[in-house]
């Protein structure tokens, strides 16, 4: 069995090796500096029945922050926004023994990974690692599912991690996916995207 992200000197291949047998191929890399928005509005289709976004180095420029997703069927022309588009769920703990938990049933956004970025202001070494796994992107009839898992360091130097679900209400495929702070700006951050197969 393999589970192999790049090699030994830690740099990525473009080709992940999965404990079946199968490959994570990498479709995108795209990078925040300072922005209110990051998108991935290519490579979202039917090609893959599963696709993953491994982020990383994520800060925020606010504190006690979220980090929001919303999704497009028309490739980032347009993001889904009303107020029945999302459901989310999550929770998160860090080794300070601060819990949280995030809730709704009836969102505008996605909220990732249910733990803020507390006492980031900018911060790039305060950050979030993760990984969110996109299913039934291109499905007419069954909703899509986003289910994240994330880890890092707050301020006050303590382990944080969270994990978390996102449904979005709508039987359309989409093909686009927006990420944002609750508040202010994306500092640092990469987003790559992989196609399962």
């Amino acid at each position: 069995m393999s589970g192999i992200i790049g090699d030994n000197t830690g740099r990525g291949t473009g080709l992940i090796k999965a404990a079946a047998g199968g490959a994570w191929n990498l479709l995108s890399t795209t990078t925040a500096s300072d922005d209110a928005t990051l998108e991935i509005t290519a490579n979202i289709d039917s090609t893959y029945a599963v696709y993953a976004i491994q982020y990383y180095g994520v800060s925020a420029a606010t504190d006690d922050t979220y980090l929001r997703i919303r999704l497009s069927k028309d490739g980032g022309s347009n993001w889904e926004d009303d107020g029945g588009d999302y459901q989310y769920a999550g929770e998160s703990k860090s080794a300070g023994g601060e819990e949280a938990q995030t809730v709704s049933t009836s969102a505008t956004f996605g909220i990732v990974d249910s733990h803020t970025f507390a006492d980031s202001g900018g911060d790039a070494s305060v950050g979030r690692e993760g990984l969110m796994f996109i299913h039934h992107a291109s499905s007419t009839s069954k909703w899509t599912v986003l289910t994240a898992m994330g880890g890092g360091i707050q301020g006050d130097d303590y382990a944080v991690a969270g994990h978390g679900c996102i449904v979005f209400q709508d039987d359309a495929a989409i093909n686009a996916i927006q990420f944002y702070m609750s508040s202010g700006n994306m500092t640092t951050g990469t987003f790559k995207l992989y196609g399962i197969s």
